[in-house]
């Protein structure tokens, strides 16, 4: 049954904020998202969030580009399997994970590039840089299991699923409730049957948090890992780490 990831007017991307990536250790979060009409309640919540799990496993695995809107404006996120590698771009800035390091850039008319040591297995950037509340959003998908997991063992909990479409990718949406003792109170996401990001809204820290997927490829553009044009490279890895 659906749940319509459109997310209300007041969520819907305006204005010009800092980009925030949040994972589910130490951000507050608050369902901001239409009420689930027909959503489907009587479930296995372990075998929904080992689903969506294998299916993020999955998508970790194969070229493709997913741009968003976000609040701020246009992102993308384009990801690499051989070799693994991950750049996620938005107005404001870059971040780009590989297995040599973890560099992200500011935005501006100077840009400064910091490279620190890279993620311990793969291209999954590391938590602590995805723990700053901002106003523009970039959600791994990983996150979005995270929260689920938690809400799924909450027993005071309430999580709804059903089924969508988003930029044309069908999906499967999710909104949990009522969570208690847990980082996330609530949260709306949709994620594709190729474990791509679809859409999530909530709200962090007072601060609205809304993305939808605008367009969806299989391809991992090599020119989208290139640093901005003119920017100053500041390597802060240990030399025998370069």
């Amino acid at each position: 049954m659906p749940i319509d990831p459109e997310p209300p007017a007041a969520h819907r991307p305006t204005g010009t904020g800092r980009w925030l990536v949040v994972l589910a250790v130490g951000a507050t979060l608050t369902a901001g998202c239409r009420p689930v009409a027909d959503a489907d309640r009587g479930f296995d919540q372990a075998q929904l969030v080992n689903t969506l799990a294998s299916r993020v496993a999955v998508g970790e695995q194969r070229d493709h580009t997913a741009e968003y809107q976000a609040l701020g404006g246009p992102a993308w996120v384009t990801r690499q399997a051989t070799p693994p590698r991950t750049v996620y771009r938005h107005p404001d800035g870059l971040l780009m994970v590989d297995r040599k390091a973890t560099t992200e850039c500011d935005a501006g008319a100077a840009v400064t590039c910091r490279r620190s040591l890279p993620p311990t297995g793969g291209a999954n950037p590391r938590a602590d840089l995805f723990d700053e509340p901002g106003a523009t959003a970039l959600v791994p998908p990983r996150l979005v299991i995270s929260l689920l997991t938690a809400a799924a063992m909450d027993p005071s909990a309430t999580i709804e699923q059903g089924r969508s479409s988003v930029a044309g990718e069908p999906a499967t949406c999710v909104r949990a409730s009522g969570l208690t003792g847990a980082p996330a109170p609530g949260f709306a996401a949709c994620l594709t049957d190729g474990g791509v990001l679809a859409s999530f809204d909530a709200t962090v820290n007072g601060r609205t948090l809304s993305i939808r997927l605008s367009r969806l490829t299989d391809r991992a553009d090599v020119a989208r890992f290139a640093l901005p044009a003119g920017s100053v490279v500041v390597d802060e890895r240990p030399p025998g780490a370069r």
